[in-house]
């Protein structure tokens, strides 16, 4: 299946953290309730399908896996550790929301935004690049945002644009752009920390190192409630295990954004199966299934230590950021080495 999406996606500068009341009075909303103005990603994207409390007990077992995952995340939205495992074990979205009362909002300059009947709409200065010319390094880009890490995510987002967020749709040259303006800081976290954890498994079965391999066979096991032996298992039937457990969490996940479409092309003349980008998560995920079919090369970058998949075979460095020529790695690296 192809990835279908010729539209640009936009970069609005700059994005600011924000609390809830001075988000909520930058764009003039008489409504303040962060349930009712992100009430669509919050309900649609975040769950994608899943019952509220299976979500929350998924992203729990992580936090878990996670180094100091728990603590870092109790630290973040400002709450004892009690009443964190609480809301994570309620079933009801309203409870949940409780979650984000002491965290951000990252956003366009909210003088830059105008608040209208129908939506939210930015003015400023915009810049689009285009996915499949520019965006080939989304999936490793993505994995390289440390999840709770609020700089992190405004340095990611200076360069590609909000991930995900409240959209504004289609104002910037052709309505096949898209535009996040704003998003609970919180919710792209959570999605962060599930997206780092399927990309973990992607680096194990691209790399085949042997003590990764252990330690992601031991924790999925864990979250499914089998107790495993040591020693049960060989190197290569743990191998083969993990690739079916990615295989089962990118079908989930691509499964439920479900915006697939069959379509005729009037200027190539034929039929095509093609499915639309809802959000740079979305082409991630779609990035990390077509690497795995393609069984193209995992490398580390030589200068920043991250990894970047390979489009040559003499490439040292991270792809070139969108609206730059050259790789920003191997720009440094060459201005440290020249000191």
């Amino acid at each position: 299946m192809g990835i279908s999406f010729d539209g640009g996606f936009i970069v609005n500068k700059p994005y600011k953290l924000y609390s809830l009341e001075d988000y909520f009075k930058g764009i003039n909303s008489e409504d303040d309730d962060l349930f009712n103005h992100f009430n669509f990603i919050l309900n649609q994207n975040m769950i994608v399908g899943e019952e509220i409390k299976a979500y929350f007990k998924k992203m729990a077992s992580i936090l878990g896996d996670y180094d100091g995952g728990m603590s870092i995340f109790t630290n973040y939205v400002h709450k004892e550790k009690r009443k964190v495992s609480s809301l994570l074990n309620c079933n009801n979205l309203e409870a949940i929301v409780q979650l984000f009362e002491d965290t951000k909002i990252i956003s366009v300059e909210t003088n830059k935004i105008n608040n209208y009947v129908n939506g939210l709409k930015t003015v400023g200065d915009k810049r689009q690049y285009y996915l499949m010319q520019s965006g080939e390094s989304i999936f490793t880009e993505l994995a390289k945002v440390v999840p709770f890490n609020d700089i992190d995510l405004v340095k990611f987002s200076k360069n590609f644009g909000l991930p995900t967020g409240y959209k504004e749709s289609g104002l910037f040259e052709t309505e096949r752009s898209i535009e996040f303006i704003s998003s609970p800081t919180l919710y792209i976290h959570l999605r962060l920390l599930e997206f780092k954890d399927i990309f973990n498994l992607f680096v194990a079965i691209k790399t085949k190192e042997p003590n990764l391999i252990k330690l992601l066979f031991s924790n999925h096991g864990d979250r499914k409630g089998i107790d495993i032996p040591e020693n049960e298992f060989d190197e290569e039937e743990m191998y083969i295990a993990l690739k079916s457990d990615i295989a089962t969490e990118l079908n989930h996940i691509l499964i439920n954004y479900g915006n697939n479409s069959f379509e005729f092309n009037v200027q190539t003349g034929k039929f095509s199966e093609t499915e639309k980008i809802e959000d740079l998560f979305h082409f991630g995920y779609i990035q990390m299934k077509q690497s795995l079919i393609n069984e193209t090369e995992l490398r580390k970058c030589e200068y920043c230590g991250h990894y970047f998949e390979v489009n040559h075979g003499k490439q040292r460095f991270c792809p070139p950021l969108p609206f730059r020529k050259r790789s920003s790695c191997e720009t440094a690296y060459n201005r440290e080495k020249n000191k």
